[in-house]
């Protein structure tokens, strides 16, 4: 069995974009371009940022969590809504264009 690699090529931070309001946040991207090792064809990984409330379990005060413990952290989260089976291509500039035009078509709706 052959165990293949694939190398990030580059990685960018996108814009926020989308509505930026009181009552919506805008959504802000990371892209990574891929290639598998032995291949001449680009690939992308698209991350959103998401921000998450966390609360550790411990310390606790009268068996439960202490509530000003908690804090928002952002994350990065793969982000599977972006057609990412067809963000393919020759060269990464290929991969960026397939991205915009997701992006595009993602916030159209």
């Amino acid at each position: 069995m052959k165990v293949r690699f694939s190398e990030i090529i580059k990685t960018f931070d996108v814009e926020p974009v989308g509505q930026c309001n009181l009552s919506s946040e805008s959504l802000k991207f990371r892209v990574e371009i891929l290639r598998q090792q032995d291949s001449a064809s680009f690939y992308a990984r698209v991350y959103r940022f998401e921000t998450f409330r966390i609360q550790p379990t411990f310390p606790q005060s009268g068996g439960k969590p202490i509530p000003e413990n908690q804090g928002d952290h952002e994350m990065l989260v793969l982000d599977e809504v972006i057609g990412v089976h067809e963000l393919t291509g020759e060269s990464v500039s290929e991969v960026l264009t397939k991205i915009e035009n997701s992006l595009i078509e993602l916030l159209m709706l």
